[in-house]
């Protein structure tokens, strides 16, 4: 499932599964089972554990969630599909919640630079240089757009 999840991220509007949730699926807990990012942030153990049990708890709810939906015709299906965009992105948001009390203040910032590269590298619809995330960063004034 987080492979799928993964994989949804970096198609370009496309979600979890590649369900066209819009926008993919923040990518940044998929980053920290990353060996390399692990070693980069300096994670320590008890944080990767932490980390791999919200994983653990993330990939049980996404199964419930999508439990019994090839038992669903073609309407019913359309409706289910916009009753999990609400309950992914509340799901998105717990999730970095989560995240963040897990990571100290530096590795969290490092992490969103990891992150921001890595969409850059896939080709992904951050908006490059004028995304809102870095222009909030860099406090990118209108006329400097």
């Amino acid at each position: 499932m987080l492979c799928l999840a993964v994989t949804a991220n970096a198609q370009p509007g496309r979600g979890p599964g590649g369900f066209g949730f819009g926008g993919g699926f923040d990518s940044s807990l998929f980053l920290l089972r990353n060996d390399d990012v692990i070693k980069e942030l300096e994670i320590v153990p008890e944080q990767q554990e932490k980390l791999q049990a919200l994983g653990e708890r993330m990939r049980d709810e996404m199964r419930d969630m999508f439990s019994g939906m090839r038992d669903l015709n073609e309407d019913e299906r359309r409706e289910r599909f916009a009753e999990l965009r609400e309950k992914m992105a509340d799901m998105q948001a717990k999730m970095k919640e989560d995240v963040d009390d897990i990571l100290l203040p530096q590795q969290k910032d490092r992490l969103a630079q990891i992150q921001f590269q890595s969409q850059l590298r896939r080709g992904g619809q951050t908006g490059g240089l004028t995304s809102d995330a870095v222009v909030e960063a860099l406090d990118i004034s209108e006329e400097q757009l």
